[in-house]
């Protein structure tokens, strides 16, 4: 059983309520007899990452009791706001206008004085008790347990209100919530709400798609089947528990040719996803997207462009090894899971990361999927690649880009937004702009700007008005990262870490990003993660049997470069000689067909070996050649060499792609297979 929801805005003192929750816990397991380690309460304490805000509404759904900490913040703060309308729907169907039963069930409790006009008439209705007067004397809770003289007040009110939280849960149960989103609550401190509670299409699962489609120019129509739409047909699937049965309705609708959608807000099971790819490899082409990634797309205002990268990846009976990647589902973001985690916790901690690795080795996919899991929070996502950084001025774009996302995602949470989007031509009115916003928010906020392909605009050692630019651009970025009120965290990806260890830059002065970021370099796939993307791929289509000996070979010829380890199963499995099987002799076929295309040269020269410095090549030919060892008569080798291992390129004074190792010795002709 959960007794209590503990709400209150993030910001006011986050550790301290932390430790009121911690308190609080403990005296309603002694009251309740529970043992010590049993979890009796809910307080948000999300991390990037994390199934936000399901884990909000699976809590809300089930407490017995909501209390609240009452500051000016909280009530302007529209996730507590939609968390308080959760809770007081749930009273209001169980109770209706008894407020004498609901206002024991709903505990408002002053963290610290706040000033009767602030607060919404709707909260006004629900006071704490007479157990609790001592707040007043103390000033509310948060003095209670900052000040020495009250412990002993603190102590009782805190038995006491474990007490009451015990009794309701017990006495007077609040029917669990049946399939409502947290989303679809509005905010019950809106003056538009005036305390009812009702349900707001704007952010209910299926009114996302359905808007999300609207805005690609692909408007959806009901059915009589629920979640379903036409035309397409897309099915919005908000049951985790749904089986490869409950597909039966869809695949109804869905016709051969046309491409339908499998829209999913849980993770689909496992029997369900064979089943979808059944029907698509048998003519009905099926697409799978969750539901975080389609609002974030829909959220960066680049819904239809998604929408068109999953048909031509998913929605076609290709090879899935051509076809299938982490881009747009996290599912195939194979062995990069601790790695998510790791960012994720660092910008829950307000640090920045720059992901450095080789071209095609995941960096965006990585990036993609980030994103998917900050939905609930403003993004600013940009590809660097698009700027020209020695005739564009590209940061007066890139301010107006942060301003603009910060509204996309402002609109979306509130339907009152009252900003209009405008471009800042100075590093002071960006700052305004962004803190305007937030305080409207109401609660602690960060704006999360990642930067992809950061090389594109880092400036030459010659080029002084490139170096002008990204000092500004960079400079603007440090301010809002570390200032007295920080409203940003970057994230950026680049081949190698050049812009957080690159000091100065001639007459434009010093590198604002200089030792900014936590580097952490992406790796290439290890064996396992390896297997496991070429075994998940192959079943898919129907190959029940990988040999052992064809994922090692894989895994030697690629060493575990995502892309090129593609390009090869695909190659193998086109060439494969049963079609439920995968074997070392479909590899060598495939083999042969890639190198009459140079489909694996041109994919090691455009991709590794072009972007290599002199002295990376350096060292890379010299440990192509047997008997030969890297020497330091280069005055750069020592540091080309730690840029490949840090890349994972060169392991054991080795080449780990082993193609690539061939591929260097051909290019004077002492390689071969």
């Amino acid at each position: 059983m959960l007794y209590f929801y503990l709400s209150y805005a993030r910001g006011d003192e986050d550790a301290l309520v932390q430790r009121f929750y911690e308190d609080l816990s403990a005296d309603v397991r002694l009251v309740a007899g529970l043992p010590q380690d049993a979890v009796v309460g809910f307080v948000d304490r999300s991390v990037p990452g994390e199934r936000w805000p399901e884990r909000l509404a699976d809590a809300l759904s089930t407490c017995r009791t909501f209390v609240a900490l009452s500051t000016p913040r909280y009530y302007r703060s529209d996730v507590c706001g939609r968390e308080w309308a959760f809770f007081s729907r749930r009273l209001e169907q169980a109770w209706g206008d008894r407020q004498q039963v609901a206002a024991r069930a709903l505990v408002p409790l002053p963290w610290i004085p706040t000033d009767p006009g602030r607060i919404p008439e709707v909260a006004r209705r629900y006071r704490y008790g007479k157990p609790f007067t001592v707040l007043d004397r103390a000033m509310g809770v948060r003095q209670l347990m900052r000040l020495q003289r009250y412990r002993d007040d603190y102590r009782e009110f805190l038995f006491e209100l474990a007490t009451n939280i015990a009794e309701i849960a017990h006495e007077l149960p609040v029917p669990a919530a049946l399939d409502v989103s947290f989303q679809s609550v509005p905010n019950a401190f809106h003056p538009d709400a005036g305390g009812a509670v009702v349900s707001s299409p704007d952010h209910d699962a299926r009114s996302v798609v359905q808007a999300a489609f609207s805005a690609a120019g692909r408007p959806l129509d009901a059915t009589g089947v629920p979640g379903l739409f036409t035309p397409g047909p897309v099915w919005v699937v908000t049951n985790v528990g749904t089986t490869a049965t409950g597909l039966s309705p869809f695949g109804e609708y869905a016709r051969h040719g046309r491409v339908g959608y499998l829209v999913h807000t849980d993770p689909l099971r496992s029997d369900v996803e064979r089943a979808a790819d059944r029907m698509r490899l048998d003519g009905k082409p099926v697409v799978t997207v969750s539901l975080r990634a389609l609002r974030a797309a829909f959220t960066d205002g680049r819904v239809k462009p998604f929408l068109d990268e999953l048909e031509r990846r998913y929605g076609t009976r290709d090879n899935l090894f051509d076809t299938k990647n982490a881009l747009t589902d996290e599912r195939f973001l194979f062995g990069r899971d601790v790695l998510l985690n790791t960012i994720g916790s660092a910008i829950k901690r307000d640090e920045h990361v720059l992901i450095t690795g080789l071209r095609k080795v995941g960096k965006t996919s990585l990036l993609n999927i980030l994103r998917q899991h900050l939905v609930d929070q403003p993004v600013c996502m940009v590809d660097l690649q698009r700027f020209d950084r020695h005739t564009e001025d590209w940061p007066t774009a890139l301010f107006h880009l942060m301003i603009e996302a910060f509204d996309r995602w402002g609109r979306l949470e509130q339907v009152d937004w009252p900003f209009t989007t405008s471009t800042p031509n100075t590093v002071s009115e960006l700052e305004r702009q962004l803190h305007e916003r937030i305080d409207h928010v109401g609660r602690s906020i960060r704006l999360t700007v990642v930067l992809d392909e950061i090389e594109r605009v880092f400036p030459e050692p010659d080029e002084l008005d490139a170096a002008r630019r990204w000092v500004r651009a960079s400079g603007a970025l440090r301010l809002l990262a570390q200032g007295d009120r920080r409203t940003v965290v970057v994230i950026g990806a680049d081949l190698r870490p050049v812009a957080n260890r690159v000091n100065h830059l001639g007459p434009a002065g010093t590198n604002p990003l200089f030792s900014f970021f936590q580097e952490t370099p992406l790796p290439l796939l290890d064996a396992e993660a390896l297997t496991e993307m070429v075994h998940s791929l192959a079943r898919e289509m129907g190959v029940t049997e990988v040999t052992t000996g064809f994922t090692e070979r894989l895994f030697r010829l690629s060493g575990g470069h995502p892309s090129l380890a593609r390009t090869l199963a695909g190659e193998s499995y086109r060439c494969r000689q049963d079609a439920t099987l995968l074997t070392g002799a479909d590899l060598d076929a495939g083999l042969d067909q890639l190198e009459e295309s140079d489909a694996v040269g041109y994919v090691l020269r455009n991709n590794l070996w072009d972007f290599m410095t002199v002295g990376e090549r350096h060292v890379l030919e010299a440990l192509a050649r047997p008997g030969r060892k890297p020497s330091n008569r280069r005055g750069d080798w020592s540091e080309a060499e730690a840029t490949l291992r840090r890349q994972g390129l060169v392991t054991d004074q080795r080449i780990r792609i082993g193609l690539f190792e061939k591929w260097i010795l051909d290019r004077d002709g002492s390689g071969s297979w």
